[in-house]
């Protein structure tokens, strides 16, 4: 199953950060916003691809993320939540992309970390660091339960090279909706790294 979390990560405290997170975002919601992710990557595989490997900064972008939306609505309606077009439902995607490829995703997310990705804020450039120093760590993160004490001790372990990755691109203070960046960076990561291994077999 396909889980996302916006989990807030204060550095030195995440297990209180990432439950202070959970109030805005109930954990039933995530795990809805999981499953409309998996119904809709099932039906509209190729589009959500060309999404979340382009540039997130531009207006065709978030025409884009709305449109795949608006466009699988019935996957909404089965899950009884209303659209979002935001980070969440990106991250949600990334997660359910990971899932729906082929072998091991530690396997894969370990190939992948030399991957060279342009990357296109701060925050993201923190999330392309972190599942490069701990690919396995992250990739395990996706596999836990939304709201688990193993989700938690994800987080927890995380949370050095999440530290590490922020101060080394200029970010001070606490990192919001952590999952969801790990889980936009791994899908990027990935996809250009088993295109790059495609293209030269």
């Amino acid at each position: 199953m396909i889980r996302a979390l916006p989990v807030l990560v204060a550095l030195a405290a995440a297990p209180l950060a990432a439950q202070e997170d959970k109030k805005a975002w109930p954990i039933e919601a995530q795990h809805r916003l999981g499953a409309v992710a998996a119904c809709i990557v099932n039906v509209s595989h190729g589009k959500a691809d060309r999404l979340l490997t382009s540039d997130f900064r531009t207006s065709s972008y978030r025409k884009g993320l709305e449109r795949l939306a608006n466009d699988n609505r019935g996957c909404w309606r089965e899950n009884k939540l209303r659209a979002s077009y935001g980070l969440p439902f990106a991250g949600a995607l990334a997660e359910a992309m990971l899932e729906r490829g082929e072998g091991n995703l530690i396997v894969r997310m370990a190939q992948a970390r030399e991957t060279e990705r342009l990357t296109f804020s701060a925050t993201d450039a923190m999330a392309h660091c972190v599942v490069k120093a701990r690919p396995g760590v992250t990739a395990s993160l996706f596999g836990t339960e939304i709201g688990s004490d193993a989700e938690s001790q994800a987080v927890v372990a995380l949370s050095g090279a999440i530290a590490d990755c922020a101060s080394a691109n200029g970010i001070d203070g606490p990192v919001r909706n952590i999952r969801y960046l790990l889980a936009t960076a791994s899908y990027r990561l990935v996809a250009a790294h088993e295109e790059q291994v495609g293209s030269d077999a």
